[in-house]
């Protein structure tokens, strides 16, 4: 189970961290500038989707680093995003099984979802 931090949860982060809640067996964070719940995603269908995920507004709370960091900040707030860095970060692991990703390749999807 990887731990997914989606840091900016408007539309498209709303929506990025529905895609994660629904791959299923990861532990999702969501990391917002304000209190924002709930946190539901409208679907094309009329549907709609809660997200079921602790937000975070402080920085400070965040107790364990997070396997994954999807950003979804516009570039004013980008650097404001370094707050949220702590001294537990750990490097990156290198893992032969998934694919390399490029600008042609970036399917958070594929590596998110358990099959």
């Amino acid at each position: 189970m990887a731990r997914v931090a989606v840091v900016g949860v408007g539309a498209i982060g709303a929506a990025v961290a529905a895609a994660v809640q629904g791959a299923g067996g990861h532990e999702l964070l969501l990391c917002a500038r304000r209190r924002l719940e709930p946190v539901v995603v409208e679907l094309p269908d009329g549907s709609a989707i809660e997200l079921d995920a602790p937000l975070l507004t402080d920085p400070g709370s965040v107790d364990s680093p997070a396997d994954w960091v999807l950003l979804a900040e516009t570039p004013e707030r980008l650097d404001r995003l370094n707050r949220y860095r702590t001294a537990r970060r750990r490097p990156p692991r290198d893992d032969p099984g998934l694919p390399l990703w490029t600008d042609e390749y970036a399917s958070l999807l594929r590596v998110l979802r358990r099959d």
